[in-house]
């Protein structure tokens, strides 16, 4: 933490050798570690999210980074019409077919590999960004927003799951989840709406509203501009 609020930089990097997702990637059993703490540590908004924000007018939802495939469980548990895919790297892909499976699944959804800096799957009504745009820095959150906006088609929408910061200092955990942001991932920031806002802009996004839900995440609803 003292190198990352001396330097700005993550000091995961700076003790490691490499990023977090790189030594991940390296080393199974850190894998297995940081994915079950996520689904911890997350397992709880997941059904508020599907609670707040019902996917009944939608027909396909594509889950891009969506580690354990948690998250598009439960919104298929939710949407008994929906049908799914995970889209994840191969060193985390694995983890999501076996929960889709063990949850019965497997007949409504896909789990595709891929790296979603170059390209995310077509097709889908829905994208949902799920604590992944907290992870990167402004050039790779626009790099990785503009193959959303590339996938998606002209009535699709943009579903961005994120602790939104409050304004000007005001008290809350997603000030926390900053500095732990910083200390651990590439770059990666919480952000305000207005920040979120500015960032889709950019992306060629219009943010329509942000749905608070029974736990410390909000969807952040976005449609191509």
């Amino acid at each position: 933490m003292l190198y990352s609020v001396q330097t700005g930089q993550p000091g995961f990097d700076h003790a490691y050798g490499m990023s977090v997702f790189d030594y991940t990637a390296q080393h199974p059993d850190a894998m297995a570690t940081f994915g079950k703490m996520m689904v911890e540590f997350h397992g709880q908004e997941v059904a508020a999210v599907a609670s707040a924000y019902p996917l009944f007018d939608v027909t396909s939802v594509v889950d891009v980074g969506g580690g354990s495939g948690n998250l598009l469980a439960k919104l298929l548990e939710a949407n008994p019409s929906l049908h799914g895919t995970v889209f994840e790297r191969p060193s985390v892909a694995e983890t999501a077919v076996q929960l889709l499976h063990a949850a019965g699944l497997n007949h409504r959804c896909d789990v595709l590999e891929g790296d979603f800096f170059e390209s995310v799957p077509t097709g889908g009504d829905a994208y949902v960004l799920s604590h992944v745009i907290h992870d990167w820095d402004e050039a790779h959150c626009l790099r990785l927003l503009g193959n959303c906006r590339s996938a998606i088609g002209p009535r699709g929408r943009l579903l961005i799951v994120e602790t939104v910061l409050p304004g000007a200092n005001e008290p809350s955990q997603a000030r926390l989840l900053d500095l732990i942001m910083l200390a651990n991932s590439p770059s990666g920031q919480e952000r305000t709406v207005e920040e979120y806002r500015d960032l889709l802009g950019r992306a060629d996004f219009h943010l329509e509203r942000v749905v608070p839900t029974a736990s410390p995440v909000s969807v952040i609803e976005a449609f191509p501009a």
